[in-house]
């Protein structure tokens, strides 16, 4: 008789290289969360996400393809097989997946002697059966009885294979948790980089363990890795992006795939952090992305990486002044000087995050702004031409995440750039709004002209 089990259950999916491991991923959860190129090793690092099958609820893991590492030393393949060792022993159930349009293969055969020593309970998968017949014979050699056929890219089959993952879920005595864990909003940080920035060994010294690849070949990962994490009764959601390259220099297959994927994330999150290599300095490439993350209104952390590798003749003041002439427009962002190996500063960017995101969503009652207002115009009045004076009327808070603000005023063209570079450092003298970008929107008094041109019906001509 099976004990009652209230923790979410996990669910590995396992096999050879282009099986169609990650089409079958994104069909059950319908939707693209995984990357599906038909080029073998594609997936490198594990893929989690919750799969809802009426109130049961179970963790789905992507998995690289299984390929023991060979006598060559390939830190990547190793890794690699490091990660599927450590996901077949938190699994509850694995799904074995063959690819069914092929015969069986040496491969294939090693993965299902792997399984059947690992003594963990397995669905075999045979994938690609686009409507064909099947006779089993062959697939049933693999020894595990309970097999099941599927077109994931047709997606044909799936609630089947649905049905039989909860079916043996609750015969190893998991239930429909009492109470699910609802989290309030987790904060969503994006790592970002150029390759090889040292994003994926900052997501493992967090985790405290080696739940990425991390190689120093660049491009190491390719897709966009999400991870729950809980730090000082906070929720987190870390998200590990493929480093972005220039887009002229992006190829048409993976590479592509994993820059958009990383785009999407940035758009997504509610912190972003650039990572800029101490090693190498800021790039151009480093200020196209600081760019990117202001024009989406992230808060941002700037973190210095590999700092136990940077020259002894260089100080943590030197390289803020290095990074202010460089970075100018993130003036308001906090620097963090950290080391993955030895776990530096690691904790304290999450910290800042915490505070970042509460500055995202500070709001200011109107009165109080429009009182601030008043303030700087009697300090330091707008400075207009011949025929136009600059008239600031009005300052309201219209929205947050990132605070954005309406200035109704005469003629926004009235006013220099500079004026307005100064309102925005006065708002975050005055409020703070401690590494976030601020939006401020001039709208203009439409001119009576206008508006009496438009009232105005003129005679009709007699004849």
């Amino acid at each position: 008789m099976s004990t009652t089990k209230n923790q979410v259950p996990s669910v590995a999916l396992l096999g050879r290289p282009n099986v169609g491991k990650s089409t079958l991923f994104n069909a059950v959860l319908r939707q693209r969360e995984a990357i599906e190129i038909d080029v073998p090793g594609t997936t490198i690092d594990r893929l989690a996400h919750e799969v809802y099958v009426g109130n049961f609820v179970f963790t789905l893991i992507d998995m690289g393809g299984f390929v023991r590492p060979g006598k060559v030393d390939d830190q990547i393949a190793k890794n690699l097989f490091k990660q599927l060792e450590q996901g077949i022993v938190e699994a509850d159930l694995v799904l074995f997946i063959v690819d069914g349009k092929t015969d069986l293969s040496a491969s294939d055969m090693e993965t299902a002697e792997y399984l059947r020593r690992s003594g963990k309970e397995v669905i075999l998968v045979v994938n690609k059966m686009d409507g064909k017949q099947f006779g089993g014979e062959e697939f049933y050699s693999l020894g595990f009885p309970d097999l099941l056929l599927a077109s994931a890219i047709h997606k044909s089959g799936i609630n089947d294979l649905l049905e039989m993952v909860v079916k043996k879920l609750r015969k190893q005595g998991y239930r429909v948790p009492k109470k699910l864990k609802k989290q309030q909003n987790p904060i969503k940080i994006a790592f970002l980089g150029h390759p090889n920035a040292g994003k994926s060994s900052f997501v493992n010294a967090a985790l405290g363990q080696e739940r990425l690849v991390v190689s120093e070949t660049p491009g190491t990962t390719r897709d966009t890795i999400t991870v729950a994490f809980d730090y000082q009764e906070t929720s987190f959601q870390l998200i590990d992006t493929a480093g972005i390259r220039q887009p002229g220099r992006l190829d048409r297959g993976i590479e592509k795939f994993s820059v958009l994927r990383a785009k999407d994330a940035l758009s997504a999150c509610d912190v972003a952090v650039l990572l800029v290599d101490a090693t190498v300095g800021v790039t151009h490439l480093d200020k196209v992305i600081a760019g990117m993350m202001v024009t989406e209104g992230k808060g941002i952390i700037v973190a210095v990486s590999k700092w136990d590798l940077a020259t002894e003749k260089t100080t943590a003041e030197q390289y803020i002044k290095y990074l202010g002439s460089h970075l100018q427009f993130l003036n308001y962002a906090p620097v963090v000087f950290t080391s993955a190996l030895q776990k530096r500063n690691i904790n304290k960017v999450f910290d800042l995050a915490i505070q970042i995101q509460a500055e995202r969503q500070k709001k200011i009652k109107t009165p109080k702004i429009n009182q601030f207002l008043q303030r700087v115009i009697l300090g330091h009045r707008p400075s207009g031409t011949k025929t136009t004076l600059p008239k600031a009327y009005y300052l309201t808070q219209t929205g947050t995440e990132p605070p954005t603000f309406t200035i109704f005023v005469n003629n926004p063209r009235a006013f220099h750039f500079s004026y307005k570079r100064y309102l925005e450092n006065k708002l975050r003298d005055e409020y703070g709004f401690f590494g976030t970008p601020i939006r401020l929107v001039w709208r203009g008094k439409e001119k009576r002209e206008r508006i009496k041109k438009r009232r105005i019906r003129r005679p009709s001509k007699e004849v």
